[in-house]
C-alpha cells in the first residue's frame, strides 16, 4: 500500500531542498566553527537568524567547536564541545536565548510564528505556512 504524497508534503519537499543548500553555505562560511564533523539542518526560515549566531560564536568564543545545530520539538539546538575552555557565560546566555526565540521564529519563511503540530511533528511556522503545509 503506498502512501499519498499530499500537497503539504510536495511543498516541504521543495522547502527541504532549499534548507540543505542554505545549511551548506553556513557550514561553508564558518569553517573553523564546525570542523570536519559539524552539521547544520535547519529551516530556511532559521537560515539567517543561524548566520548571525555562527558570526558571534565564531568572534566571540573560537573555544569552542559546534558539532549540530538542528531542530528538535519544533525549536532550535546547539550541540557543540569546547576545545580549549568553556565559553564566556555570556556567550551561552546567548546560544540558550536563541534557542529560545526559534519558537517565534517561522522554519519555512522566517516570519513571526509558534509551534504547531504536523502528524508526528512538532514544527514552529507562521499561519500561512501552517495552512500550505497542513499543520495546526
Amino acid at each position: 500500500m503506498s502512501e499519498r504524497v499530499t500537497k503539504g508534503d510536495a511543498i516541504l519537499a521543495h522547502y527541504h531542498h532549499a534548507s540543505r543548500s542554505a545549511c551548506g553555505i553556513i557550514m561553508e562560511s564558518f569553517p573553523d566553527l564546525f570542523g570536519d564533523d559539524g552539521d547544520v539542518s535547519v529551516g530556511i526560515g532559521w537560515a539567517g537568524p543561524v548566520s548571525t549566531l555562527c558570526a558571534a560564536l565564531q568572534v566571540y568564543s573560537p573555544e569552542i567547536q559546534v558539532s549540530q545545530i538542528k531542530t528538535k520539538f519544533g525549536s532550535l539546538r546547539i550541540y557543540y564541545a569546547p576545545r580549549t575552555k568553556l565559553p564566556e557565560p555570556e556567550m551561552l546566555t546567548a546560544i540558550r536565548e536563541f534557542e529560545s526565540i526559534s519558537h517565534e521564529i517561522c522554519e519555512l519563511c522566517g516570519a513571526n510564528a509558534k509551534t504547531r503540530r504536523r502528524n508526528m511533528w512538532v514544527v514552529t511556522c507562521c499561519d500561512v505556512c501552517a495552512d500550505t503545509i497542513g499543520a495546526t
